[in-house]
């Protein structure tokens, strides 16, 4: 969602067997974006939208919440539609801009909404969107446990009732600026919804040191799980071909539809740290000092996959901060009877390996732009199957190295990455002068390490 404040964002770990093609683990991403350019004043008030369509029909996304609740949280506002395409996902936003009165101080409300629906890019569209939505989860909430000397983020509140999943959290400005926000976010299946609402008036209080008053966050996080409750329940209608366009006011209960909505997908969730990912802690900590952990599971028919990360993205060094990352992802198969499947896990690592052969032959995958791939190579001093791959990830949101190990061990395929990168004190990750960790390092530390990690999985 687009604001006008430098703010943050992740890249996560891959799941239920995806490759990782950001930095995997609980990297922190700075974007910067701007409000856009902005369309021809709308009226306030909800289009219509037709009784029947298809559910490929692009949905008016202004329509998924009441007039009067716009009206009541954004007043007199302008309405500005934007919608974007590209080889992973189709996206459609609206804001409402809140306009004051001759006379009044402060600021208007403002609402923001982004419907997003991800394409099947080698695996379905709904896994996609939940290894995404697992991603925004986990970023969210390291960032409630992080210092940051501008803004508060409150812990991430889960929302129940609402699509597949979902999820807010409050941040506000620690200098009184005027940053103000409660955001929220669910999946539909295979459709990320996401919602900010910035509430009006005088400028909120400075928090110097860092207690959010609970009466403020909780009167945001109701706006804003009421916004998202009406968007994704309108999302699920879109994606069932049935109408969806919200009513001038909404009603007291919302009416049972006769249409099941679509199977949820799994979900990664995070799960408890030490009992899932300790065993490894000593290895990666040899590369990561003083680092944020974080674990989440996701099962599905076929494996169950865990995740476990560790990571300091502000170490001294010579150029100024240094960032180092490890993530270790275990996909343990299973067959119809619930037993180990080494031929399940063979299958996918050569699917795999043919995959990352690709990639170093091209060079890049268009599917995922600003990250560039060396050759593949044999993983040395292990019998089992395993190959490495540096790969070099220059976009605005990430700039970092990585060197990834693919392994087979029995049943399981796991997959340990080695990340990291150099920049200015004062720059975000995303900053064009950082120094990516070079191939030869990454490669270097990443050989030894999951050649530990395979040996305490083999235990």
């Amino acid at each position: 969602m687009a604001t006008s404040e430098t703010r943050r964002r992740w890249l996560a770990p891959a799941v239920a067997g995806a490759t990782a093609l950001a930095v995997a683990g609980g990297v922190v991403a700075y974007t910067v974006s701007r409000p856009g350019t902005g369309t021809a004043p709308a009226s306030s008030a909800a289009s219509a939208t037709p009784a029947a369509h298809s559910p490929d029909d692009p949905p008016d996304v202004c329509s998924m919440i009441s007039a009067s609740e716009a009206e009541r949280l954004a007043p007199r506002a302008v309405i500005d539609r934007t919608a974007s395409d590209d080889s992973s996902a189709t996206a459609w936003k609206c804001r409402w801009r809140g306009d004051l009165l001759p006379g009044e101080n402060g600021s208007a409300g403002e609402i923001e909404i982004e419907v997003k629906r991800y394409k099947k890019t080698g695996e379905s569209a709904e896994v996609v969107a939940a290894r995404k939505y697992a991603f925004a989860v986990q970023g969210d909430q390291s960032l409630a446990t992080r210092s940051h000397k501008e803004f508060v983020d409150a812990p991430v509140r889960r929302f129940s009732g609402i699509g597949d999943s979902a999820h807010g959290q409050y941040s506000r400005s620690r200098t009184g600026s005027g940053y103000d926000v409660a955001k929220g976010s669910s999946r539909v299946g295979d459709v990320i919804v996401g919602v900010q609402y910035r509430p009006g008036g005088s400028p909120a209080p400075p928090l110097p040191r860092g207690d959010i008053p609970p009466a403020a966050e909780r009167a945001a996080l109701r706006e804003a799980e009421s916004l998202l409750r009406q968007v994704s329940e309108s999302v699920t209608d879109w994606r069932a071909g049935r109408p969806y366009a919200r009513p001038a006011t909404p009603a007291a209960t919302p009416a049972p539809t006769g249409t099941p909505a679509p199977a949820a997908t799994p979900t990664p969730v995070p799960v408890d740290f030490a009992a899932n990912c300790a065993k490894f802690g000593l290895a990666a900590a040899r590369l990561v000092p003083d680092p944020k952990t974080g674990a989440s599971r996701t099962v599905l028919s076929d494996r169950t996959v865990v995740d476990c990360w560790w990571e300091n993205a502000d170490l001294p060094a010579s150029r100024g901060l240094r960032l180092r990352n490890v993530s270790i992802s275990v996909l343990t198969f299973t067959n119809r009877a619930g037993n180990p499947d080494p031929e399940g896990a063979r299958r996918h690592y050569e699917e795999r390996r043919d995959r990352a052969l690709r990639r170093a032959r091209d060079g890049v995958d268009r599917e995922y732009p600003g990250i560039s791939f060396t050759e593949v190579t044999d993983l040395p001093g292990t019998d089992d199957p395993a190959y490495v791959q540096y790969r070099r990830h220059r976009a605005a949101e990430l700039q970092v190295g990585v060197a990834g190990v693919l392994v087979v061990v029995g049943g399981s395929v796991i997959e340990v990455s080695y990340a990291g990168s150099e920049r200015p004190r004062g720059a975000g990750i995303g900053s064009a002068r950082s120094v990516l960790m070079p191939e030869r390092e990454a490669r270097a530390a990443v050989a030894p390490l999951a050649r530990a990690i395979a040996g305490i999985a083999r235990r």
